[in-house]
């Protein structure tokens, strides 16, 4: 017969294995991993050092260009708006104040007169919002009763109500 010993001894054996098996287990996967993430985070740091310098290079570029239109600019424009009124539409309330100074100081040398600014609700430039607008800018206007209509030859005959049904 088989005594407690025996099946106690048999238990431990069995628990050693499995426990040498993880240990075994995990050091052979763990160099590989570790081999493999340390590749991945070595070619992320040299992509992103690359991203950097061509970050660096594009600002270049575009500081040179700024100062470019803020030289030849005022020279291009001289006199090309002399005696017209001008009115400034501005996207949102994040539009930077000098570059809307800047714009109206172009528009000056250009001779217009600028009269006013109008900012639009975020909702004009809204995607969501894009086909309702572009629906209501489309869509014809109705004649008012004794207008004109718009789309009329310009008779007496496009005064009468006749011509609302075609607005």
């Amino acid at each position: 017969m088989i005594d407690f010993r025996y099946h106690l001894v048999s238990l431990i054996a069995v628990f050693l294995a499995v426990a040498l098996g993880i240990v075994i287990g995990t050091t052979a996967l763990n160099g590989g991993l570790l081999d493999n993430l340390q590749t991945q985070v070595s070619g992320l740091q040299e992509d992103k050092r690359s991203l950097e310098d061509t970050n660096q290079g594009l600002q270049a570029q575009l500081d040179s260009t700024g100062g470019f239109a803020e030289e030849v600019g005022p020279a291009l424009v001289a006199g090309t708006l002399t005696g017209r009124s001008v009115l400034l539409l501005v996207g949102n309330e994040d539009v930077d104040t000098d570059a809307v100074d800047e714009v109206t100081s172009l528009l000056g040398d250009a001779g217009a007169t600028v009269t006013g600014t109008l900012r639009l609700n975020p909702a004009y430039s809204d995607p969501e919002t894009s086909s309702s607008l572009q629906g209501y800018l489309t869509t014809p206007a109705r004649c008012r009763p004794g207008s004109r209509c718009p789309r009329a030859p310009r008779t007496p005959a496009s005064w009468s109500p006749a011509c609302w049904p075609r607005c």
